[in-house]
């Protein structure tokens, strides 16, 4: 190899050069580049997972609410509620009460009746196994379903993620399923 420069009195080679070399520098790229998209498809992943528990979290919440108000009626005189149940849509909850006819009778709760509130789930998400309602009444809790009991929930974010589940007892009490 030639001499480029002296260096205190001794021959400086190229290999003796400091810094790095075109190859060098394009290997650390490519090993970053793939590192980056291997962590890029984890994070969706996660991502995926957080809103899954998130919405199932939510899930509970709902019944809890209804299930509340169900038991709160029982303390309110003169309104007439029979009530509270939730309708179960693709990707909403729909919390609504029962009001009793003319007669004082209460309706079917199957045909829902004056919403509430209503809740949404994550656009990525949806329900994969539910019931189409669930019904609270009080002063005793009682707890009426299309599904026999215990009912499941399950929420699903399609095929690239796992499904998360709760279990809604007869008593009304929402337990998530830890998987």
């Amino acid at each position: 190899m030639k001499c480029v420069s002296r260096d205190n009195g001794r021959e400086a080679h190229l290999s003796d050069r400091y810094g790095f070399s075109l190859i060098e520098m394009l290997v650390a790229i490519g090993i970053m580049i793939v590192l980056s998209g291997v962590m890029l498809g984890y994070s969706r992943t996660s991502e995926r997972q957080v809103a899954l528990i998130s919405d199932r979290d939510r899930v509970v919440s709902v019944v809890n609410r209804a299930r509340n108000l169900a038991l709160a009626r029982a303390y309110v005189v003169g309104q007439g509620i029979c009530g509270y149940g939730i309708n179960f849509g693709v990707r909403t909850m729909d919390i609504y009460n029962t009001v009793k006819d003319m007669n004082g009778a209460c309706p079917d709760p199957s045909f829902g009746g004056t919403p509430v509130e209503t809740h949404s789930l994550d656009p990525r998400l949806s329900f994969k196994a539910r019931p189409s309602f669930l019904f609270f009444t009080s002063p005793y809790l009682s707890v009426t379903s299309t599904a026999s009991f215990p009912v499941f929930i399950t929420l699903t974010a399609g095929v690239t993620a796992s499904d998360v589940s709760l279990e809604i007892s007869g008593g009304g009490t929402a337990t998530p399923i830890l998987q």
